[in-house]
């Protein structure tokens, strides 16, 4: 409080507004850590007034969002929702000037994903369910529509016009399933369940985390999942090809580096993960699951449970062929559902163990081992489709690019990138230099969303395609610049990788 105190006096001094807002918000915030919530009220609407004043829309928001907290704090549930809302309101004007650049709606969705969250959870604490849905969606892998909506040349108000609380629910489940839409409040340790099924009304169902261990928040809940991973066997060693790129790779993912450094959770005597995980998500809604299929729009950890280990065991209480399919957002859903028929009819792209020969270090030596069973895996589908495959030189990046945007099914077997999960294929033979660069080979998420794919059916076969960081979006990876081209929730064909 000193400290800052004498940072306001030398901003005040200096006529530095800005500093002298940023100076009140902290004061705020100190307010507020040692519960003093209207002093922290007080300064907070200083930082308002100076933010109004110089046109920062940033410290508008953020002012906004801290005085939501302290009413909600003080249980002034009306002032804090309505401090929440114009939070929101003034991050999506910020967040519309971004245009069409998705990396930078990625980060700035992440940076505020905070506000979106106490917007939802007031609304719930106010027992208004369908609105906080509808809060809780508009956070939600807003940029991905942003995309989907661009890559099928819909109109924007065909889905943005129309509140979503207002919506019939019920619409999105074209096909005798449920969806339950997950988020995770890391302030009160409880993952919130609304469950949709068509024709019913809309149930919530929370659970508070904890339950079955001696030590645990929100925030190791993605330790119990990699806990649960280890349990089940996944990621152990195997006696199979190696298609990671981890080779080029000096040190782990951030998303790595977290997760080894947080300590797995404590679990009581004789509770399995998996266990743990499943009366956290499934249990409480399990009676409520109709049909033989299950939708889920994961949020921050959950992104990576492994759901169908979840349900297996509980296959007998639901149906002998039971799916389980993911989805980022409602929206994302919806776009599907309702979008034109413009798959392509037929035609396969399948690659496999492209050519890597040419890809050195600086001493000249091979850094990619060639992938024979990949080659092998791509023969084979070859000659279920009725394809010739593209297989080692023949499998460079241009004519991946070439062909992917005609056929109705791409099958891809090559080495992957972890942190990005990027996919190596032969470098292009016309090139500037004799050793390729990564743009001459690597194909990322830009390559595949500046080509317009029409693909009924993606599998990536590649180490690590379906990772990257969490962020608020989702998992932001190369696996998600295929989303859009895929409408397996029209066709019932699922899309994979591994």
């Amino acid at each position: 409080m000193v400290y800052n105190n004498r940072c306001l006096c030398i901003a005040q001094e200096l006529g530095n507004k800005a500093g002298e807002g940023v100076a009140c918000g902290n004061l705020g915030r100190v307010s507020q850590s040692i519960g003093d919530y209207m002093k922290a009220i007080d300064w907070h609407k200083q930082q308002l007034r100076i933010g109004k004043e110089i046109g920062d829309k940033e410290m508008l928001g953020i002012a906004y969002y801290n005085i939501g907290q302290c009413f909600e704090m003080l249980k002034r549930l009306p002032e804090a929702l309505e401090s929440y809302q114009t939070s929101v309101k003034v991050f999506n004007e910020m967040r519309s000037l971004l245009q069409s650049e998705d990396r930078w709606k990625i980060g700035f969705r992440n940076e505020y994903n905070h506000a979106y969250t106490g917007l939802w959870r007031v609304l719930l604490k106010q027992e208004k369910i369908g609105e906080a849905l509808a809060a809780a969606e508009e956070g939600r892998a807003q940029s991905l529509a942003d995309l989907m909506t661009s890559q099928y040349g819909l109109k924007e108000c065909q889905y943005k016009g129309k509140p979503l609380e207002e919506q019939e629910f019920g619409m999105l489940n074209h096909t005798l399933s449920s969806t339950i839409f997950l988020a995770v409040d890391v302030v009160e340790n409880k993952v919130n369940i609304w469950v949709i099924s068509k024709e019913k009304p809309l149930i919530h169902q929370e659970k508070t985390l904890g339950r079955h261990c001696t030590k645990f928040s929100a925030e190791t809940l993605q330790s119990l999942i990699q806990f649960a991973y280890e349990k089940i066997g996944v990621r152990a060693k195997a006696n199979c090809e190696n298609r990671s790129l981890d080779v080029f790779r000096e040190n782990c993912s951030a998303v790595e580096r977290s997760s080894k450094k947080s300590s797995q959770p404590i679990l009581q005597e004789d509770i399995h993960p998996l266990s743990a995980l499943f009366s956290y998500v499934i249990a409480p809604i399990l009676d409520l699951i109709d049909g033989d299929e299950l939708i889920i729009v994961p949020d921050g950890p959950l992104w990576l449970a492994p759901f169908a280990a979840l349900l297996n065991p509980f296959s007998k209480y639901l149906y002998e062929s039971f799916k389980v399919r993911i989805i980022p957002s409602l929206t994302s859903l919806k776009i599907i559902a309702h979008c034109p028929k413009f798959h392509s009819s037929s035609g396969a792209l399948v690659v496999g163990d492209p050519d890597m020969s040419e890809v050195t270090n600086r001493q000249g030596d091979q850094i990619l081992e060639q992938l024979p069973f990949a080659r092998q895996e791509a023969q084979m589908i070859g000659q279920i489709l009725n394809t010739a495959p593209l297989t080692g030189k023949l499998a460079t990046k241009c004519e991946v690019l070439k062909q992917i945007s005609s056929v109705a099914v791409v099958h891809i077997a090559a080495h992957g990138r972890m942190e990005t999960g990027e996919i190596a294929l032969s470098p292009n033979p016309e090139r500037e230099s004799q050793t390729p660069a990564e743009e001459d080979y690597m194909l990322t998420m830009a390559d595949v969303m500046s080509v317009k794919l029409r693909a009924k059916l993606v599998v990536l076969s590649c180490c690590h395609s379906g990772r990257r960081e969490i962020k608020a979006e989702g998992v932001v990876g190369i696996a998600r610049a295929f989303f859009w081209c895929r409408c397996s929730f029209c066709s019932g064909v699922p899309v994979g990788h591994r």
